[in-house]
């Protein structure tokens, strides 16, 4: 699957919400509410399952934002080592 960007601008969804309609892709979001460490909600700009592809595809996408994240909305396997 290609990335693919979300043609619903603007609107902000729980990050419950961006993991039922993206299950286990990486979502690029705008604004996000980070309480504790903890992505709580936000707006979806671009998802897809190929993270270096949402990372370059995504810069364009951000510059409109004040802040922006990079999440995963599934489980990694145990033991999954995670390069940031």
């Amino acid at each position: 699957m290609v990335a693919e960007a979300v043609a619903i601008p603007n609107k902000v969804m729980s990050f419950d919400e961006i993991k039922k309609l993206y299950p286990d892709q990486w979502v690029v979001l705008g604004n996000p509410v980070i309480e504790n460490v903890r992505v709580v909600s936000g707006i979806v700009l671009m998802h897809g399952i190929d993270k270096r592809e949402m990372a370059y595809l995504g810069r364009e996408l951000v510059k409109n934002y004040k802040t922006f994240t990079v999440r995963y909305t599934g489980q990694f396997p145990k033991g999954r080592k995670i390069w940031l």
